[in-house]
Order: structure tokens, then C-alpha cells, then sequence
């Protein structure tokens, strides 16, 4: 998971997961349940039609984890997730991570997180 990522101001959060489940290699059923699995396990369930570009940094970095899950992969390399985040944030992001992971159809990724911070 990157520090930051690109937002692609065309698309609101439903279609930003399609389009990482579809370069994931998703497919289908797999690829819609996904889909629709990611944003209540990110807490934007509320917010799938919402544009991108209009997210706080704080919903963006809540969205990130969740493209970067979607296709359970085997190893979670996280890039300075919470740059730029309040403390309490980063507790909440930090607190996403580990629910995220665990809510996986496998057993959890394992995980190399890169941080100047520590906690």
C-alpha cells in the first residue's frame, strides 16, 4: 500500500474498487463480492457513489487498505500508511489494517509496514 495514490476524479468509490478488483485479475461473482464486501469493512459503505476526488485524506486512506485487500493478497507491504494523518487517525487506520486482514477469505497476509513513526 502506497503513502498515497492516485485519484481518478471520473470515478466514485464502487467503480475505484472495480477497477483495481479487474487489474487484480478478479473475475465475476468473486470480482462483485469483493466489490461490495470492501467498503463496509472500510466503514464507506454509505459512500460508494461518492466521487473520489471529493474524499477527505482521512476516507482516502480509509479506502487504500481496502484496494490494496481486495484480492487477498499474500504479503501487505505498507508505505508510511498514516503520512499525513492526526494521532487519533492513525490509531483508526492502524486498528483498519488488522480488521481488514483478519476479515480476508484466507488466513491473514503477512504484513511489512515502513513508518517513521512507531506504535
Amino acid at each position: 500500500m502506497p503513502d498515497s495514490f492516485g485519484r481518478y476524479p471520473n470515478m466514485n468509490i464502487s467503480e475505484y474498487l472495480d477497477f483495481f478488483a479487474r487489474a487484480y485479475g478478479l473475475r465475476g461473482a468473486s470480482r462483485r463480492e469483493a466489490v461490495e464486501r470492501v467498503p463496509d469493512f472500510t466503514e464507506l459503505g454509505d459512500l460508494v457513489n461518492k466521487p473520489i476526488d471529493t474524499l477527505s485524506k482521512g476516507m482516502s486512506q480509509r479506502l487504500c487498505p481496502g484496494r490494496t485487500l481486495i484480492h487477498d493478497p499474500d504479503v501487505l507491504i505498507l508505505d508510511e500508511p498514516a503520512a499525513g494523518l492526526d494521532p487519533r487517525a492513525r490509531v483508526e487506520l492502524r486498528e483498519l489494517i488488522r480488521l481488514l486482514a483478519s476479515k480476508l477469505q484466507k488466513p491473514g497476509p503477512d504484513q511489512l509496514t515502513h513508518s517513521h513513526r512507531a506504535g
